[in-house]
């Protein structure tokens, strides 16, 4: 496999990471993921009612109004989710 490199650095980019992506949006995309995936872990552990925001800020390890520049609340996390499973079943 034959590494690509940043031609302005010369350094191996990341993989799966777009080379025009700077660290404000990997960063973003990585949060994002977190509060996603703690979400549904809480979710699946605790149920969605009995979930609070709260305590997907906290297993995501930030703060709580950060959850909100990233879902406008607790069921478009629910949303996200049928995208994806939607598109991975368009997939098939």
């Amino acid at each position: 496999m034959v590494k690509k490199t940043n031609p302005k650095t010369s350094k191996p980019r990341r993989s799966g990471v777009h080379p025009s992506h700077g660290r404000r949006e990997r960063r973003s995309a990585e949060t994002r993921e977190r509060l996603f995936r703690a979400s549904l872990d809480l979710f699946a552990r605790k149920g969605f009612t009995e979930t609070k925001v709260e305590d997907i800020t906290e297993a995501a390890d930030v703060g709580k109004g950060t959850f909100f520049n990233y879902f406008p609340s607790k069921d478009h996390i629910l949303l996200a989710l049928a995208r994806c499973s939607s598109r991975s079943w368009n997939r098939r």
